[in-house]
């Protein structure tokens, strides 16, 4: 296995991210725009699964460099009922 096939393990860090995500999500009115969401690097996913019910309504995007995090994202997000964007991509 090569450095690209690893997949990041969220930490205390990730729930931090996490967390301030969605302070900021609390304080917006998603009602009156289309949001983007991209989430460049997304690893397992942990972040934008975190916030799903927050962005659930928004235009998804996730990307990463390594094609085995990307599969692991998807089948994280299989069983939702969405329409996710899924890149594999060194943006």
């Amino acid at each position: 296995m090569n450095n690209l096939e690893k997949v990041f393990t969220p930490n205390l860090t990730t729930k931090l991210i996490i967390d301030s995500v969605k302070k900021y999500l609390h304080s917006i009115d998603n009602s009156k725009e289309n949001y983007s969401y991209l989430e460049m690097g997304c690893g397992s996913g942990e972040i934008s699964f975190e916030l799903y019910d927050f962005i659930k309504d928004f235009d998804i995007t996730l990307s990463d460099v390594s094609p085995t995090a990307i599969e692991k994202t998807k089948k994280r997000f299989a069983t939702l009922n969405n329409n996710l964007n899924f890149f594999v991509s060194n943006l």
